[in-house]
């Protein structure tokens, strides 16, 4: 349902506040129109995020919006950032054996 580059990313960018589809095209500037399209239909189709209208906006406006499964998603996707953190600011990795 997250699988790929971008899911997680477009998640996360719609729980900051990004929630229209150039705000999220800012926050994550090497994705492509087409890709993030995409990504945004299919996390839709998952029902992670629905697409709303805005009402009283000429062209009408769209803004994504998360659903419950989508925001249950987001304290593991900033666990899983500060997992990264973690290691890449130098954490020691040993190895342990499972019993």
């Amino acid at each position: 349902m997250i699988n790929g580059r971008w899911k997680s990313q477009i998640v996360y960018s719609i729980s900051q506040g990004n929630n229209r589809f150039h705000l999220i095209q800012q926050e994550l500037p090497n994705i492509s129109e087409t890709v993030l399209a995409r990504q945004l239909k299919e996390l839709e189709t998952h029902a992670i995020l629905i697409k709303k209208e805005i009402p009283n906006t000429v062209p009408v406006g769209i803004e994504y919006v998360l659903t419950n499964k989508g925001l249950d998603l987001v304290p593991i996707l900033e666990s899983l950032c500060d997992w990264g953190k973690l290691y890449a600011d130098g954490k020691r990795i040993s190895a342990h054996s499972i019993s």
